[in-house]
């Protein structure tokens, strides 16, 4: 299904490592699992690559710091404690952040949830220095982004994406096809996403922080806290996250899998509790993959394998894979065959339909197109990406997302 050195990349002992170390919570059986992994010959350099590029190292340098200090170079454990060290600081200015921002927002009236993030590493790991956190995302009202805006900027943030809006239909047409703000604080270097809604495609289930009281509160230390979404409803969340990117990067998994208990009623409830959002293909591919790197048992209540859900795992076999490879870029892990597979995430006629919108009908490019042919403009988004690609100049169909 993916090319052969990619599947070699998931098949090497550095990956086998990399996904054993991963398992949390870390138990007796995590243990004898390193362990063995650790009697193959492991490439350091290659598996400190894998942990760099999946954004684990906090939860690797603990497993294996923890559990079999003895059997790894001692440059590599000293290369893993200073990155894991660094990536705790800059969770921890994300968390005290977060806490500024909603703030900020809470004193204006805007009511606000964080996404992911510092809140996410409490929920799931019960500390800010076992998860990557590079951005806060925040989720207000579509009546508040305006006033959210202004806060941010009062704040030292600059809007990066999009830099320009020319006018309020450009501003509209973005905010009905796109679903998110990107920020940077030049002097702290902190970055922010301001979204509007939940997901991008219109047919999935959206939820106003106005009205909705599905939510919780998430202390980050000490008088520190902001609201998220409660668990029910922020794991079909990671799940349409983690498929929308083709869990490329092994941490989105690793979050599905330290939030799922160890039963299968847990893992029924979360199929029950997608089926809500519109996310019962991303949360199937989510427990499908975990069952089969971590052992996470199906529920009975799973649909039966078909060849929608081989070929959304195949494709997150394939990113994941190519991530791996050190002969192969990062940014191409998130390529065409993951784009492809957001048609097979929603199941229904009408997703479909707002997927292709969103891929065809791209904001800035359509602000670019002169004014009398801006009526032409989804008709000519797959021309000119069939141009680029065979003039081999970068022109995606749709912009990747990045976390």
């Amino acid at each position: 299904m993916y090319h052969e050195a990619y599947r070699q990349a998931m098949l090497s002992p550095e990956f086998r490592l990399l996904v054993a170390a991963c398992r949390w919570p870390h138990s007796i059986s995590c243990r004898e699992r390193l362990d063995r992994c650790l009697e193959e010959a492991i490439h350091w350099e290659r598996f400190l690559l894998m942990v760099d590029r999946h954004r684990v190292v906090g939860l690797v340098y603990h497993a294996l710091a923890l559990a079999a200090p003895v059997h790894i170079p001692a440059d590599v454990l000293a290369v893993m404690k200073q990155r894991s060290e660094k990536q705790l600081w800059q969770c921890m200015g994300a968390a005290g952040e977060a806490s500024r921002l909603t703030s900020l927002l809470d004193r204006e009236g805007i009511p606000c949830l964080t996404l992911k993030g510092p809140s996410l590493a409490i929920l799931a790991y019960g500390s800010l220095a076992l998860r990557h956190c590079k951005d806060n995302d925040l989720l207000v009202s579509p009546q508040d982004v305006s006033r959210a805006h202004a806060i941010l900027l009062d704040a030292g943030y600059r809007r990066e994406k999009p830099a320009n809006l020319v006018d309020d239909k450009h501003t509209r047409i973005y905010m009905r096809h796109r679903n998110q703000f990107e920020y940077f604080h030049e002097r702290t270097k902190m970055q922010a996403e301001l979204h509007w809604r939940m997901y991008e495609n219109n047919a999935l289930a959206q939820f106003d922080p106005r009205s909705w009281s599905d939510r919780q509160t998430v202390s980050l230390g000490g008088s520190r806290s902001v609201r998220t979404l409660s668990d029910d409803a922020l794991l079909p969340y990671l799940s349409l996250h983690g498929a929308m990117h083709g869990w490329f990067r092994l941490k989105w998994l690793v979050d599905i899998q330290a939030m799922l208990p160890r039963s299968q009623d847990a893992a029924a409830r979360v199929l029950d509790a997608a089926a809500a959002h519109g996310a019962c293909r991303a949360a199937e591919q989510a427990i499908r993959l975990c069952h089969k790197l971590w052992e996470i048992p199906l529920p009975s209540s799973m649909p039966p394998d078909h060849w929608t859900s081989r070929r959304l795992v195949a494709v997150a076999y394939d990113a994941i894979a190519k991530n791996s490879d050190p002969a192969s870029s990062s940014e191409r892990a998130a390529g065409a065959r993951v784009h492809a597979s957001h048609f097979l995430i929603g199941g229904t006629l009408r997703y479909v339909w707002h997927e292709m919108i969103n891929e065809l009908m791209l904001p800035d490019d359509w602000a670019k197109t002169p004014k009398s042919l801006r009526f032409l403009h989804p008709f000519l988004r797959l021309p000119r990406w069939l141009i680029g690609r065979f003039r081999r100049t970068p022109s995606p169909l749709h912009p990747a997302v990045h976390e």
